[in-house]
Parts: C-alpha cells; structure tokens; sequence
C-alpha cells in the first residue's frame, strides 16, 4: 500500500516532498478508518444488535440493548488505525510514534469501558436471579469498575512514560497513604457489602427503618459506597453502607416473610369504673357466645373457692372471689380476637393488664393480623379499636381521657347552675 501511494505521488512530481507525503498518508489512514468505523457501525447497529434483542433467553437481549458493543466495535477501529498507520509510515518517523501511543492510550480506555459495560450487563442478569437478591450486586459491580478504572490509569501513564507497569506502580508505593485516605470510603463500603451480603442483613427490596438518617422505606440500591432508601413519602435518602454495620436500623423483612404484622397497643381504663359484677349483669352476658365458655369457667372455679370460706358478713364478702367487670372485659377482647377473621391464629395473640398510671389502667391488646401489606394492617387495627372503644361502656368501664377545655366549661357551667337554683 505505501508503495502504491508513493508511486502515484511521484508521476505527479510530489513523492520528493516530505510534508506532502505524510499529508497523504495520514488521509488515507483516516479515510481507511472511517470508512471501516460507518461499515462495523452498520453491521453491529442495525443487524447484529437487532438480532440479539430479538433472540430469546435473558442474557443476549441485555447484552444487545447495552452499549458493550459499541465500545468493542470502537476498540477494533482503534486497531484498524493503528494497523494501516503502521503500514504507511516508516518505523522511526515521529508522527507514527505519536499515532502509536495516541491508539494505544484509546485502546485501553475503550476495552476498559467494554468490560464496565459488560459489568453492567453481568449485574443485570444478575438482579432478574431471586436466588441472588441477598448480595450487593450494585457494590460488586461498582468495585470491579473501580478496580478495572485504577488498572487503566496505571497502564495508560506507562503508555505516557514510556516505562512498564511494574515501574510506575512501585512509584505509586509514596502515594500509598494518599491513595488510602481518597479511596477510604469505598473501601470501607466494600468491606460493609460483603458483611451485609455474608450475614443476609440487607438486600434490594427490604423494608429499612433507621431514624438516624430519617430513613423509612424500601431498600432501591445497594452501592459501593451508599444505600438509597426509598422513603414512603416518595424521597429518597442516602445511607453510607459502612453506617448499616457501625450503626443499629430495623429491617422488617422478617415481619413480612412471616405473613404477620403485629398490633400492640393500649387501651386505658379509668380506674374509678373497676367493680365487681353483680348477677343481673352476670345473666346478661352470660348469653354472649364470645363470653359463655369464660363465664362458665371462671363462675365454676369461684363458686368451688367460696364454697371453702366460713366467715361470715363483711368478711365473708372480703374472702370470697367476685367476677370484676374488667376481667370480663379482657377476656371478652381475647375471644374477639380469637373470632377475627384477619387476626394470625397461628401467632401469639394476648391481652394483658399493666401497670397501672396516671391515665388509669391499661388494658394492652398484643396480636398479629394475617396480612403485611399496610393499608389492610391500618384497617384491621382500626377496626379492632373501633369496637374495644364501642363496647366497653357495656361493661361498666369507661376509657379514660384528659380533661379539655369543654369539660372544665361544662364543669363551670353546672357549678354556677348549682348556685344559682340555691338561691332561688
């Protein structure tokens, strides 16, 4: 080829002119590379990615909509430019020394973005595999970049000095500490995805709860060096992956591997309504299919105990065992629970008494609802507090509550009420 172009360019009387020359050589170069560059572009772009986005299975269709052969069919122009280049200057001529490094620094950045690329395409197919959700694939990718990145800019200034890899690295050995203290971070979240994936911590797709980051939604992202949290508000909030081990959160996966969410709250009683429950109102409940097994029960087991006490009037009163209206209360909760068609039989269901306060007596009622999903959670727990707040005053017991300023009104009113009809 350089002998062909030399021969045209001296029967027009130009081969003797140096300038000329390399003039022309580098036109053909880049006529030959161009060329080439539209032919792999047509070839890769319009038919072999269309072939592969049309081909069945997962892995070929990702691989034809990533940019990875983009970037190959780029290398290989690189390649095509450096081959004719070498074909048309003489070995010693300067300008094939710069074309030499200029192609050689290209093809290293251009291979280094067809492996991110395929990276890329790895952690893609990887992310549609269930069995691999625990692992941080989004950190793992991140990591090999940066490894891929650090290698590129190590051989591209060999290139650039004219020295091995060898030499250059053992001349980074000065900066080791730097290099520490800028790559910090990421190292530190390398370290933290392996922790969080080796122990099943965190994955995509988690429910993540950690108010010192005012984090509280769906795990969206497992990064080298952050976590994006898709809040329920719809904001996002980013969390360093070394904070998820050097700091506490709450992970709900658990609750909803479980197919059961937890109710756990009180309902407090005033205490001044706590009495015994005398046989009229004993009769009346006793037809309530919720309470007839526990009245049945417990009337039996006093009834045996008061048979055993001798005493007579007050003490008599004082040693026996009465049903209380709160006792009654608590157990009608329970079979009401029990009854609840949304309620997980098969998890722990409770209703217990606590300690009494200032507020009274609370009544806490501890279960599970058979579902998760919030919504129908919110509903469920409504519906239950609904009716407790509904049906207590049956039993004689009132919830308490706080005073307002409408109480203290009316409390006003019928003390000026009072007086007025005194001194009448």
């Amino acid at each position: 080829m350089r002998n062909s172009i030399l021969g045209v360019l001296e029967s027009v009387g130009l081969a003797d002119n140096a300038l000329v020359v390399k003039i022309v050589f580098l036109l053909c170069v880049l006529t030959i590379t161009i060329t080439y560059y539209f032919a792999a572009k047509t070839l890769v772009d319009r038919i072999f990615r269309r072939f592969l986005q049309k081909t069945k299975g997962s892995f070929f269709p990702i691989l034809g909509q990533s940019k990875t052969l983009h970037y190959l069919y780029v290398t290989t122009v690189i390649m095509v430019f450096r081959a004719v280049s070498e074909l048309l200057f003489e070995p010693g001529d300067d300008l094939r020394r710069l074309i030499e490094i200029i192609a050689r620094v290209l093809l290293l950045i251009f291979a280094a973005l067809s492996i991110a690329s395929f990276i890329d395409v790895l952690g893609r197919l990887a992310r549609r595999n269930h069995k691999l959700d625990a692992l941080p694939i989004q950190g793992f990718q991140q990591t090999f970049k940066l490894v891929i990145t650090v290698i590129t800019i190590v051989l591209i200034v060999s290139v650039l000095l004219g020295q091995s890899p060898g030499i250059v690295i053992s001349g980074f050995g000065a900066m080791t500490a730097v290099l520490m203290l800028v790559f910090q971070s990421p190292i530190m979240g390398f370290v933290a995805g392996i922790q969080l994936s080796a122990n099943n911590m965190l994955k995509v797709g988690d429910w993540l709860e950690m108010p010192k980051y005012n984090a509280d939604g769906d795990v969206v992202e497992i990064g080298l060096t952050t976590v994006k949290v898709q809040n329920f508000d719809k904001t996002v909030t980013t969390i360093p992956t070394s904070a998820l081990i050097s700091d506490s959160f709450k992970n709900w996966r658990g609750m909803q591997e479980s197919g059961g969410r937890r109710i756990k709250r009180q309902v407090c009683i005033d205490i001044n309504t706590i009495r015994f429950i005398n046989e009229e109102e004993l009769h009346k409940m006793s037809g309530s299919r919720r309470l007839t097994q526990y009245l049945v029960a417990k009337s039996k087991e006093i009834s045996e105990h008061n048979k055993e006490v001798s005493t007579e009037g007050l003490a008599r009163f004082l040693d026996q065992r009465h049903l209380t209206n709160i006792g009654t209360f608590r157990a009608y909760i329970m079979a009401y629970l029990k009854q609840h068609p949304r309620i997980h039989k098969n998890m722990t269901i409770m209703v217990r008494q606590m300690a009494a306060t200032a507020e009274g007596v609370p009544l806490e009622v501890y279960c599970f609802t058979n579902t998760t999903v919030w919504g129908e959670y919110e509903d469920i727990q409504s519906d239950i507090f609904d009716h407790i707040f509904a049906v207590a005053h049956i039993f004689g017991l009132r919830i308490f509550q706080a005073p307002s300023g409408y109480d203290w009104r009316y409390v006003a009113e019928s003390t000026i009420k009072q007086r007025e009809e005194r001194v009448e």
